[in-house]
């Protein structure tokens, strides 16, 4: 019995898709399927949807790094309409876009039980902000959603805090690295947060914040009981942003973790890890 199939960086591309749509539709028990670079692509993405629409075992695909466009991001939309066992779709490095991400979010608006989107690094920037709300809003099965170095800025943030302002059911980790959300950014997320209690994790790390900020940050971690891990790496968040946080913790009643650099006159960056156990 075949439970997993792992075909990345498979030089015959275009035989491993073959021979990846043949155990979609024939194989009653493969629960995960890696074709990471294997330069599937729009057409290959097709044939691979079609075996997706009735599968009945699959529960992880990891699509990244195929130059999937906007047109694939179709294909793979249309079979999550009719997919009902899918929990994670990993579709990293690829260049899905703003159009791709809008078939997406409206396949979401009807799938129910995929868990885990990953769409990092797949040029998703302008018209963003729409279709992430759309599909924060209207999925509450999404449980992590990541987000990284997609250039986003405060546009797309505004549909990302949306989201989560609304979604208070099952979303508990949000990927928004490398964004340049900035301090502005940071203010409209920390809005969001302000009135959603099931974010466990955020990631915001890479994202020119300041203290600023942080100071921001700081005050919704005084309120906020269900946020515990936050990720601040390589930001400039500077020696007074690390004692914002560091304030924060000391009036925070759950275990939380706080990543954050420093940085000192003489130029040398300092990870600081500062872990608090509520009494």
């Amino acid at each position: 019995t075949i439970l997993e199939i792992d075909l990345r960086r498979n030089e015959s591309g275009y035989a491993a898709i073959v021979g990846a749509i043949i155990e979609l539709r024939n194989n009653k028990t493969l629960l995960t399927l890696n074709l990471q670079a294997n330069k599937v692509g729009d057409e290959g993405t097709k044939y691979l949807a079609n075996g997706l629409r009735n599968n009945t075992t699959l529960q992880k695909l990891d699509l990244r790094e195929n130059t999937i466009g906007s047109l694939g991001a179709q294909y793979l939309a249309d079979a999550l309409r009719e997919n009902t066992v899918l929990i994670t779709l990993i579709l990293r490095d690829n260049t899905i876009s703003d159009a791709g991400l809008e078939h997406l979010a409206n396949a979401l608006n009807t799938n129910k039980t995929l868990n885990v989107l990953d769409l990092s690094w797949n040029n998703i920037k302008t018209s963003s902000r729409r279709h992430l709300t759309n599909m924060f809003q209207c999925n509450q099965s999404l449980t992590t959603v990541d987000l990284t170095g997609n250039g986003q800025g405060d546009c797309a943030v505004i549909g990302i805090a949306t989201g989560i302002r609304n979604n208070k059911v099952n979303l508990t980790t949000v990927n928004l690295r490398c964004n340049r959300l900035g301090d502005e950014g940071t203010e409209i997320l920390c809005q969001a947060l302000q009135l959603n209690c099931s974010i466990v994790t955020l990631d915001l790390r890479s994202n020119e914040i300041t203290e600023n900020g942080a100071e921001l940050l700081a005050k919704i971690l005084r309120r906020n009981a269900t946020l515990t891990t936050l990720l601040m790496g390589n930001n400039k968040v500077g020696g007074n942003g690390a004692k914002y946080l560091a304030n924060a913790l000391h009036n925070n009643t759950v275990s939380f973790l706080c990543r954050f650099p420093v940085e000192y006159p003489n130029s040398i960056l300092l990870h600081i890890d500062i872990e608090y156990i509520g009494s």
